[in-house]
């Protein structure tokens, strides 16, 4: 348990996610809520469990102790991540019953009398709900519960009550005025600071641009056709900002690292600038300079074992490796996602420098992969 509290430490959980306590499984720490649970399992246990079950990943002994851990602890994962998709297939009903199954007999092997509790007979249920309902967060009764209790705390402020003092502000003059004037107020430009970028910068985003909108020049490159559109020299600098109106990313941790999609292939990466472009005459781009990350496990790259590769694939957790001074540029709109990642020790998984673990945040029920790096999906006994 203290390697896994001196690991835990090593972990960044982006703030979307929230965060366990440092000193976990300590007195001092109380019990975890149900939200702490599901962070455990899905964005941290999977970053820190391979250094305490594997030293070789090349050859895997998967029917040793170790190994069933692994394995038992890789079904429950990808199992919690199907219960929490909000987007689901009839395949992953059918994954899901195949992984808990396998859940229960690793359990049996790894723990003498085990016993059996209403909870995992119930589990056993969830499959052919899966196929019914679709996701089961649309008919869950914890959201509902929290709302209520939400409204419980509210001081002398019922639902009725909130309804009928609004219907009075309504009624009162000038309340209309008052309304667009917060609305207007409301609507602040973004922060940062305008500067005047090096010709490296600009010729990579200029570069970008011109990729979209041929008609785009250089400022510098005269004489320019009349009525050019001119890509400015001076770009808004910011720290952070909103992509897609509700994933806020910016260049320091814990929502420095992104999934992108580019040209309907996956990629990931770490935020080094967040630019504001302005072409006269054109709506303003807001961009991103990610330094990327390679995949070193994805079937081509011909590492680690298949049994570790399909328990990576199973637990949404990619490992990779930081290209250094490799920037690519990104449009906001082109970001799936945050990530928590944990930067990995030199050596380890036979990766020098700048090695990374990623698990993006999302709701989906398995790992997103690109079909020339696809990684194993079928179960491996």
């Amino acid at each position: 348990m203290n390697l896994f509290r001196s690991t835990l430490t090593e972990v960044v959980l982006p703030t979307a996610v929230g965060c366990i306590p440092s000193q976990l499984g300590m007195a001092k720490c109380g019990k975890l809520k149900a939200s702490q649970w599901y962070v455990l399992f899905v964005y941290v246990i999977p970053l820190i469990v391979g250094d305490i079950f594997l030293s070789d990943i090349e050859t895997i002994n998967h029917t040793s102790n170790r190994g069933l851990i692994m394995d038992n602890i890789a079904c429950l994962v990808q199992c919690t991540h199907i219960v929490n998709s909000r987007n689901l297939r009839p395949i992953h009903a059918k994954r899901f019953e195949d992984s808990y199954r396998k859940y229960n007999k690793t359990s049996k092997k790894i723990f003498a009398d085990l016993s059996i509790n209403p909870n995992h007979h119930y589990v056993l249920h969830i499959p052919e709900q899966l196929k019914l309902w679709g996701p089961l967060g649309e008919v869950a009764e914890f959201t509902g519960k929290r709302m209520i209790a939400k409204l419980c705390r509210e001081m002398e402020e019922t639902v009725l009550k909130r309804l009928v003092q609004m219907q009075r502000l309504e009624a009162e003059t000038g309340f209309s005025d008052l309304i667009k004037d917060t609305n207007n107020s409301s609507k602040t430009k973004p922060k940062g600071r305008t500067v005047l970028v090096d010709n490296s910068m600009y010729n990579s985003v200029l570069a970008y641009v011109q990729d979209s909108m041929p008609d785009v020049h250089h400022h510098r490159r005269v004489p320019n056709p009349t009525h050019a559109y001119i890509l400015q020299p001076d770009m808004l600098i910011r720290a952070s900002c909103l992509c897609q109106q509700k994933i806020r990313v910016a260049v320091t941790a814990p929502n420095d690292c992104v999934c992108f999609k580019l040209q309907g292939k996956i990629g990931y990466g770490f935020i080094q600038d967040i630019l504001t472009v302005t072409i006269p005459g054109r709506e303003k781009l807001d961009l991103l300079r990610v330094e990327k990350v390679e995949n070193m496990f994805c079937k081509d790259s011909k590492r680690g074992s298949q049994v570790f590769c399909y328990w990576l694939y199973q637990m949404k957790t990619v490992i990779g490796k930081i290209v250094p001074g490799e920037l690519e540029i990104v449009l906001t709109s082109a970001v799936k996602s945050v990530a928590a990642y944990r930067q990995m020790p030199k050596g380890m998984y036979g990766l020098e420098s700048g090695g990374v673990m990623i698990i993006p945040v999302n709701h989906l029920s398995v790992l997103e992969i690109n079909l020339e790096t696809m990684q194993p999906q079928t179960s491996v006994n």
